[in-house]
């Protein structure tokens, strides 16, 4: 009896460490900042390359931009985000420092401008 109470806990563990994983999004700041240090290292002379890949990766990246509601942004979002963060947010970050909250703070600005530029046209 008491054995089959451990297991009935060990099962209902996994399925809720597993339920938790899916739902835990991974932020902005943590995706460009191990994609900065990722790429900085295997490409150590392409700083702007290495920023302009992870904002791409990053604001694409499906768990990344989710608006005040938790919903998944469109791509024309998501592109338009990148217009405005591209030539606006990579000038913060460095091979030395990626300083992904402030990225993530000019990106965040740029997705909002995106979400008014968005709403008025509609």
């Amino acid at each position: 009896m008491e054995e089959r109470r451990v297991r009935v806990l060990v099962v209902v563990s996994v399925i809720l460490l597993l339920l938790t994983g899916q739902a835990t999004a991974k932020s902005f700041s943590d995706c460009y900042k191990g994609c900065v240090i990722l790429c900085t290292i295997s490409h150590p002379k392409s700083a702007l390359s290495c920023a302009f890949k992870c904002l791409k990766d990053c604001i694409f990246n499906s768990n990344s931009l989710l608006d005040s509601f938790g919903v998944q942004q469109t791509d024309a979002h998501n592109l338009c985000t990148l217009n405005c963060a591209y030539p606006t947010c990579t000038s913060v970050s460095s091979t030395d420092n990626p300083r992904e909250k402030k990225v993530s703070s000019c990106v965040n600005k740029c997705s909002n401008g995106c979400s008014e530029k968005n709403s008025k046209l509609q």
